[in-house]
């Protein structure tokens, strides 16, 4: 599982105490799921993480970023990224997912679940 984290929005999504529904990234009526909800639960069970857009932060946010992010998940692989240049040797074919914890996440079994329709 790849997260690609927008190192130039992170840290004020990561402030923000928006809904998804606020701006319309909700999946139906019912998900009351906050911007930083989403961001932890994708960044928590990503085994790859690319941390783009660092050109666009200084260099202590950059720092501050790759230690939240690593606080946040320990065991992903972190990749540094300008214009999401990526060697694609380090996103595919990794052998990193492992669906035995996948199927331990509760989000993840709440995921197969959902409709289709609920992400139009």
């Amino acid at each position: 599982m790849v997260t690609v984290v927008d190192s130039f929005n992170f840290l004020k999504d990561y402030g923000s105490t928006d809904f998804l529904s606020d701006r319309e990234m909700a999946r139906d009526g019912e998900d009351a799921r906050t911007i930083v909800d989403l961001l932890l639960s994708q960044i928590e069970f990503a085994d790859v993480i690319i941390l783009n857009k660092l050109d666009l932060i200084s260099d202590d946010d950059k720092a501050y970023l790759r230690k939240m992010i690593k606080a946040l998940n320990e065991d992903a692989k972190i990749i540094e990224a300008v214009n999401a240049a990526v060697p694609l040797k380090e996103v595919l074919n990794t052998g990193l997912f492992d669906i035995n914890s996948a199927e331990e996440n509760p989000e993840w079994m709440e995921s197969l679940t959902i409709s289709p329709t609920a992400f139009t």
